[in-house]
């Protein structure tokens, strides 16, 4: 079992969203090329990285709920 199937779909997704947010905008101010999200989940070099944006993921899935049930 490879390390990205530990993570459900919706969670890789979210991570994606972030990922793609923060490279648009250093593709745009760094001038530089970057992978797509695809790309550098498969590239094993990236298995840290990778884990880093799920977390931020994770974190922002929570922070959505505390404010969410907070409205209420």
């Amino acid at each position: 079992m490879d390390d990205q199937s530990l993570y459900s779909n919706a969670l890789m997704n979210y991570a994606a969203k972030f990922y793609e947010a923060y490279m648009r905008e250093a593709r745009t101010h760094h001038q530089i090329q970057t992978p797509t999200w695809a790309d550098f989940v498969c590239d094993p070099l990236n298995k840290i990285s990778v884990f880093c944006w799920v977390e931020v993921a994770r974190a922002a899935i929570k922070i959505e709920a505390e404010v969410r049930d907070n409205a209420l």
